[in-house]
């Protein structure tokens, strides 16, 4: 009987959400340029930094060096170039929207709201998207990340999640 290699996916995404002069909600979506998902639009994510080791039974254990909330701040340093006058926030202003932890998957989604009322401007950073663009949550483009089965919704309900907790204050 061949032996299966155990599966162990940790990683993080972020949703970024800035208000126009005219108070209206987007959310910052990149359109994938890569397999998998390609041509797809999502956000800024990726698997947390980790070690390997080859354990005792021959699989290769990962050993995750830093947390999914660090996680999520550096994939979108990494994919998104944000100019000045704004700047990123500390991994501690993100609040979480979406977290699952199976046996085999441990994945968190985070969101933060740029304050005031003006979209910050964007480039690209690591080509894993063509462009990054600002989107009303009222009408997005398409074909948007359609979710993993069993593991994470689609975008959408991430989204209209998002607009939700905006509007609630942090718990202390």
């Amino acid at each position: 009987m061949k032996k299966r290699k155990p599966i162990n996916f940790k990683g993080a995404g972020l949703f970024l959400f800035a208000k126009n002069k005219e108070g209206i909600l987007h959310i910052l979506l990149g359109k994938r340029k890569n397999s998998p998902y390609k041509g797809v639009f999502t956000v800024a994510t990726g698997q947390s930094l980790h070690t390997e080791d080859k354990g005792k039974q021959g699989f290769f254990i990962r050993n995750y060096t830093e947390i999914k909330r660090e996680t999520a701040m550096r994939e979108a340093k990494e994919e998104i170039v944000l100019l000045s006058p704004f700047a990123w926030p500390n991994s501690g202003e993100l609040r979480s929207l979406f977290s699952v932890n199976v046996w085999f998957y441990d994945w968190e989604n985070f969101f933060y709201l740029f304050p005031g009322n003006s979209l910050p401007k964007v480039e690209v950073g690591e080509l894993e998207v063509e462009a990054w663009n600002w989107y009303p949550t009222k009408v997005l483009p398409d074909p948007l990340f359609p979710g993993i089965p069993l593991l994470s919704p689609p975008l959408t309900k991430l989204i209209e999640r998002a607009e939700f907790l905006i509007g609630q204050p942090l718990k202390t």
